[in-house]
């Protein structure tokens, strides 16, 4: 018997668009962005994905380290490296970049720039102003997200609400195993 349509497929498409658009986005910004791999700033506990993100790092067989620093993402090793790095959430892939979102979004650990359209990190553009160039619309790329979420939820048998799934509690379930 043939097995279904992968119902990450989709987002496996979209993270591909997004991945170009940000290594697009990193490329032109040069040095004004310091975010790598490694950087663990951002990583901070309490984060929470939408459910397809969630399935996308449940199947990717990667585990949480056994135990984290205090404050920080459930899923950073000690060293502060991300062990779910290749399946890490949108949100993951874009912090720290030049980002236009909607005015009263700003995180604590990010400025506003431009007249309240774009965000950064604190870390990033310390010299200078993001181009606009730079600038990856966090709206559309949200838009897209939910988008695939909403199929996902539809394809797996999920609620068609908004829901979350908090990384601790994933994290959790995968521990357990």
């Amino acid at each position: 018997m043939a097995a279904g349509p992968d119902p990450l497929a989709e987002l496996r498409a979209a993270l591909a668009k997004i991945d170009d658009a940000v290594q697009a986005a990193q490329t032109r910004a040069g040095d004004a962005v310091t975010c790598r791999r490694g950087c663990a700033q951002c990583c901070v506990a309490g984060l929470s994905v939408l459910p397809v993100e969630a399935a996308l790092i449940e199947g990717s067989g990667l585990a949480p380290p056994p135990s984290t620093t205090d404050g920080m993402c459930v899923f950073l090793d000690p060293q502060g490296d991300c062990a779910t790095y290749s399946a890490r959430p949108v949100l993951c892939r874009t912090h720290g970049l030049a980002l236009k979102t909607s005015p009263g979004a700003t995180r604590a650990d990010t400025l506003r720039v431009f007249g309240n359209d774009v965000e950064v990190c604190r870390l990033n553009y310390t010299a200078r102003a993001p181009a606009p160039a730079e600038v990856l619309d966090a709206t559309r790329l949200l838009m897209l997200l939910v988008t695939v979420d909403r199929r996902f939820r539809a394809a797996v048998g999920l609620p068609d609400d908004d829901r979350r799934v908090p990384l601790a509690d994933l994290a959790a379930r995968l521990r357990a195993g």
